[in-house]
């Protein structure tokens, strides 16, 4: 079982070796992907798009986890998943 403090690094750790950076520096700008991917979230619900929604939302999961592991040094250990 990992907690999600260790999935959120594995996440960062992937997106350094894909040569991207997610700094305090470009927080806006990560954070505002997170919005893209909720809005194409958005978007399969309203067209009935079923197949492609659980990507999208993935997809927002993953942005969130990199963004909670470069600012991991600041605070609490995140809840457990199985």
């Amino acid at each position: 079982m990992k907690r999600l403090n260790e999935v959120a690094q594995d996440i960062s750790e992937w997106r350094e070796a894909k040569g991207f950076v997610t700094t305090k520096e470009n927080m806006l700008e990560k954070l505002m992907l997170v919005v893209t991917e909720v809005a194409e979230a958005a978007e399969d619900v309203r067209h009935e798009q079923w197949h492609h929604f659980g990507e999208e939302i993935a997809d927002t999961m993953i942005r969130l986890l990199d963004i909670t592991a470069t600012l991991e040094s600041r605070g609490p250990t995140l809840a457990l998943v199985e």
